[in-house]
């Protein structure tokens, strides 16, 4: 039964590939495009409840299992990702951003994929699958791509002697947080 659901999203993907591909480079050009953006103006409004909704089953498991690929990597993977945050806020003119916000970070590539394989005939359960394959397949690389765009960045002088240092509990109180800039 497994083997059939793995057939299912193989032959799914493979019968799909190009448009999967295109909505894969539009989510992630989009998230670079938005990124490179202003930040918008926050609205002044009362919050209430109308940002609220509800989302169905399948779509909120598509978010764990993306969320679980992406926190794989981002742990993993912990110090490019600092160093690569903090170079793309000096490329950006020093605006800060959440991690989740990496135009090229695991959250963003995870949202890529999960945009992409949305349009795909399969179940839910193929779905994971898929994502699990492209945690496996994909995201096992990001490490050298990280690897390779902080080195770039370094070699165009952008923030180029930049460390990273875990500093232990009473140094980071005095120091004001858990981690240094050497």
């Amino acid at each position: 039964r497994q083997r059939n659901r793995y057939l299912d999203a193989r032959n799914a993907l493979a019968a799909a590939r190009e448009q999967v591909m295109r909505d894969y480079e539009a989510a992630l050009t989009a998230a670079f495009d938005a990124f490179a953006q202003p930040p918008a103006q926050a609205d002044s409004g009362a919050r209430g409840t109308a940002a609220l909704s509800l989302i169905d089953k399948a779509s909120y498991e598509d978010d764990v299992a993306a969320r679980a690929a992406a926190a794989g990597v981002a742990a993993e993977h912990a110090e490019a990702l600092w160093k690569l945050n903090r170079r793309l806020a000096v490329v950006r003119g020093g605006r800060k951003f959440a991690d989740a916000d990496s135009p090229c970070g695991p959250w963003q590539l995870c949202r890529a994929a999960q945009e992409a394989l949305r349009s795909l005939p399969v179940d839910a359960l193929c779905r994971r699958y898929l994502y699990q394959v492209y945690a496996r397949e994909v995201l096992a690389s990001a490490g050298d791509c990280y690897r390779d765009i902080n080195d770039e960045l370094a070699r165009r002088g952008i923030l180029a002697n930049l460390g990273f240092d875990l500093v232990n509990e009473g140094r980071a109180a005095a120091a004001g947080g858990g981690r240094a800039v050497r």
